[in-house]
């Protein structure tokens, strides 16, 4: 025992200590481990014990056992280098605005100043901006932060990415952009009785068309296109033959370029004919509807809703 106890004293820097103890059953060595509130590595490592097995501590799960253990959590690390007047304006204003319209914070806290809204924000520690501070008004937190960025994708199979997209900037601008995307180029969206916001509302910027295209192209949106629009006649100015160069342009993109089945409802019955249910139907069974706006007959404005 007087042995055991000697070579125990070698490894005091590691496990602690003991000494031996009588009982009537005989001699044994105790061995008393307090619970520390800092982690101890052991020869530079960290372990945890997970059931009957010990774990060795690596990477991300060291980090967040670390900052765990230390009552912190990731985005309350504070981060040097980076001050109140890195943070950008446009950000801030976005949040005031948000906040404001969502009532959650009183409104003298909001007219106060970018360091002071910081502050109340609980976004500092010291002289220190946390990182959630960084991650939420930073227009480039991935300057401090590797991977703080979204990244969408369309699979057309487990394995096969069709395309995706990236976004950027801070976090309320990371959240709209990827909103307005997704819903843009990677849903598809049904009419019902064409009166959905979404089907009145059309291409707001170019930047929505050129989407809408791309999507076309990729085959995200596949099916049928009902075509409303005017149909001029011979004593109309020169119209009929522009009409007719549009429908041709309109039908070279959807049945040529992209396999779609386009159809000109007002040829149906060989012209124009009332609106009623059965034209709505058409509208609410395609994928796409596309409303042509030159001369801006009654009738089509009444399909676009």
């Amino acid at each position: 025992m007087a042995r055991l106890a000697g070579c125990l004293s070698k490894l005091t820097p590691w496990v602690g200590g003991g000494a031996p103890s009588q009982t009537p059953s005989g001699e044994f060595l105790e061995i008393v481990v307090d619970a520390y509130p800092h982690p101890i590595s052991y020869r530079g490592h960290y372990f945890q014990r997970s059931g009957s097995t010990l774990q060795e501590l690596k990477g991300a799960a060291l980090d967040r056992f670390l900052l765990r253990r230390q009552g912190r959590t990731w985005d309350g690390v504070p981060m040097p280098g980076v001050k109140v007047v890195d943070l950008s304006s446009a950000a801030v204003r976005q949040f005031r605005d948000l906040a404001r319209a969502s009532g959650r914070l009183d409104p003298a806290d909001l007219r106060s100043s970018k360091a002071v809204l910081i502050e109340k924000l609980q976004l500092t520690e010291g002289a220190y901006l946390k990182r959630a501070a960084v991650l939420l008004f930073h227009e480039d937190p991935e300057k401090y932060v590797t991977g703080a960025f979204v990244k969408v994708g369309f699979f057309r199979s487990e394995s096969d990415l069709a395309y995706h997209d990236t976004i950027h900037g801070d976090l309320f601008t990371q959240a709209a952009r990827t909103i307005d995307l997704v819903r843009t180029k990677y849903l598809k969206a049904a009419i019902a009785n064409n009166k959905s916001a979404d089907a009145k509302r059309g291409f707001r910027d170019r930047r929505q068309q050129t989407l809408f295209i791309d999507a076309l192209k990729f085959g995200t949106l596949i099916g049928r296109v009902s075509l409303a629009r005017w149909y001029p006649g011979v004593n109309d100015g020169g119209q009929q033959q522009r009409a007719t160069n549009r429908l041709n342009a309109l039908t070279q993109l959807v049945v040529a370029d992209l396999g779609m089945e386009l159809i000109d409802m007002g040829t149906q019955e060989g012209g124009t004919y009332p609106i009623h249910q059965r034209m709505y139907e058409a509208i609410g069974s395609s994928e796409i509807f596309i409303a042509d706006l030159t001369g801006l007959r009654p009738n089509v404005l009444i399909e676009l809703g």
